[in-house]
């Protein structure tokens, strides 16, 4: 029928936005559509929920998702992934976990996608337990998790400090033939460095190069950061340098100098600190609100409460806005110098 030409022609037009990544002409054909009583199926639904997914508008995927029910239009797994995958881009754990129940009680049986999206989901919002609850409750269904379920799971464990179930869970991968990256190195660094674990970290760091695979500045910095939590500041400075000097094309940003700065610091190395802040500046990286607060605490702690002002001062000239935590920072260092 007519009908169904046009719905062909709205889904050949989608599936053409979709491939160039033009989320909002999806959105606006489906609209098209449906003023024209076009009805969409299952697939053009299931497009325009990624779309949503895509464009962070959670609440539509899931009224769509609703909508499509409503119509008598069964979603099938793809529907779901990408409903649940909004949810896990809006941090909206609770919605995740009904979309996979919801699943289930359907006879759809969910995918790795829609169980990575919902960790996700769950990892992000702090709820660590709910996420690795999940990752066993995916295998006990028979599903092999990828790269991106690992992730998700050892994410999770970072972010309820345990390091050693990461490393479980990075051993793991190798017993079941599926290759860690990058993401997945530095997300197992960044668990061992929450819980103040520095010198597995830097092995950890060191075990990619084994393996001939190249860390990148997020997976260096999270290794520094472990070094900054532990106080270990000749190890966060050596990773600096070896960034440098050990990696063409590998430059230290300011989330690096930041960490650098806080190692120092933390360690009442205020000299070395104002050092890496200025060789900061004269690499072209700007300080932000953040940097000048560690570079103010740095002097705090070594009780230089001038350096500490005069830093305030400069900071408020460049028109950078204190946050709360340089203002604690500030109170400390007045109180410093009322003594």
């Amino acid at each position: 029928s007519g009908i169904d030409v046009d719905k062909q022609a709205y889904f050949a037009a989608m599936s053409s936005c979709n491939k160039v990544k033009d989320w909002k002409c999806i959105l606006f054909l489906f609209d098209e559509m449906r003023k024209r009583d076009v009805i969409p199926d299952v697939y053009v639904y299931s497009l325009v929920i990624s779309a949503c997914e895509k464009l962070g508008r959670w609440k539509k995927a899931l009224k769509l998702k609703n909508d499509m029910i409503t119509q008598g239009i069964d979603p099938n797994a793809f529907t779901y992934g990408a409903a649940i995958s909004a949810c896990k881009k809006a941090v909206q754990w609770r919605h995740a976990l009904c979309l996979l129940d919801d699943m289930k009680n359907r006879n759809i049986s969910p995918n790795v996608v829609a169980y990575s999206a919902a960790m996700s989901a769950c990892s992000k919002s702090g709820k660590w337990e709910y996420a690795l609850a999940l990752f066993r409750e995916m295998i006990k269904d028979g599903l092999k998790p990828d790269v991106v379920a690992y992730g998700a799971a050892i994410s999770a464990c970072g972010t309820g400090y345990q390091w050693e179930y990461a490393l479980q869970l990075l051993e793991n991968m190798d017993s079941r033939g599926v290759i860690p990256n990058v993401k997945i190195y530095t997300a197992t660094i960044l668990a061992c460095a929450n819980s103040r674990e520095w010198k597995k970290a830097v092995e950890l760091l060191n075990e990619m190069f084994g393996r001939g695979i190249s860390p990148d500045v997020t997976a260096y910095n999270a290794a520094i950061s472990a070094c900054a939590k532990a106080r270990e500041w000749v190890q966060a400075l050596a990773l600096l340098r070896e960034m440098e000097h050990k990696h063409k094309g590998l430059f230290p940003d300011r989330a690096t100098y930041g960490f650098c700065i806080a190692a120092c610091g933390r360690s009442g190395k205020f000299v070395e600190a104002l050092d890496l802040f200025a060789e900061m500046q004269s690499r072209g990286i700007n300080p932000d609100v953040r940097t000048y607060t560690l570079a103010i605490s740095a002097c705090n702690q070594s009780l230089q409460w001038q350096r500490a002002l005069d830093l305030f001062n400069e900071m408020k000239c460049r028109g950078i806005v204190p946050n709360m935590f340089t203002h604690n920072a500030i109170v400390r260092s007045r109180a410093l110098q009322a003594r």
